[in-house]
């Protein structure tokens, strides 16, 4: 009875590790909820004010999707550890990298739905890069953005009248919450900090065009294997690969 109970699994890992793309899609989201509710306890409060769980969870599932061969189990209590190791590891990386950033811009007050109140006088990633001179940078990474959130940026911080815009006044706009909008904001100002240095290395590495334009696609607009294969109008296996050719180019050290 326990080899019966173990074998569906182990069929769908075997179709997966073969390349089967829907099967391996299944295998994964059937874990998306699972990790989320285990990310949001991880990340805390202090930590959940900056950064989704639900975004976690992706990164985990992606990673997890791209290194199937390395998991070595073959039935379902295996894979979760296997799963759980990834995504803790992912917040590790969280908490050392952006806690003492955080820390040193101090915590941001909540509303009573927990929505991030920030102050007007906040200096966001879009001033500081403005102060430090890398404006053209900034004009890339803005340029990276689906158009939505690229015009949500524009009208935010980049308005002709010099004038910052209102978070209630956007709002009022895009009829939506104005504490969901902040969130959403600073989800963008996010990628867009941790996207310059991205693209100033895929520039120092001299990465192929085509690398560049999928992994800012990944990191810009968050854009999973799936989403990137539609857009190329290949298979989700194929776009994994230049994935990982892509990342492999980027950390690669230049030749002299």
């Amino acid at each position: 009875m326990k080899h019966d109970a173990t074998s569906p699994f182990a069929d769908r890992l075997e179709r997966a590790r073969a390349g089967d793309d829907s099967t391996l899609n299944r295998l994964l989201s059937e874990n998306r909820s699972w990790l989320r509710r285990l990310a949001g306890r991880a990340l805390g409060l202090k930590m959940s004010r900056w950064y989704d769980a639900s975004d976690v969870a992706q990164e985990c599932l992606q990673v997890a999707g791209r290194d199937l061969d390395k998991f070595q189990g073959q039935n379902l209590a295996t894979f979760r550890a296997w799963l759980r190791g990834i995504q803790r590891n992912l917040v590790r990386k969280l908490w050392r990298t952006q806690l003492p950033r955080l820390q040193r811009e101090g915590a941001l007050p909540c509303d009573s739905q927990g929505g991030v109140l920030v102050e007007e006088s906040a200096t966001p990633v879009v001033e500081q890069v403005e102060r430090r001179e890398q404006l053209p940078w900034l004009k890339v990474a803005i340029s990276c953005l689906l158009d939505d959130d690229r015009q949500l940026i524009e009208w935010k911080y980049l308005r002709n009248d010099a004038q910052e815009a209102r978070y209630d006044e956007l709002a009022d706009q895009l009829a939506t919450n104005a504490a969901q909008l902040r969130q959403r904001i600073y989800r963008l100002l996010g990628r867009l900090e941790e996207g310059i240095p991205l693209l100033q290395r895929l520039k120092r590495q001299d990465v192929a065009p085509h690398y560049q334009q999928i992994l800012c696609w990944q990191h810009f607009r968050a854009w999973s294997a799936a989403r990137i294969a539609q857009e190329l109008g290949c298979t989700e296996k194929a776009t994994k690969t230049m994935l990982a050719n892509a990342r492999k180019q980027l950390q690669s050290p230049k030749p002299t």
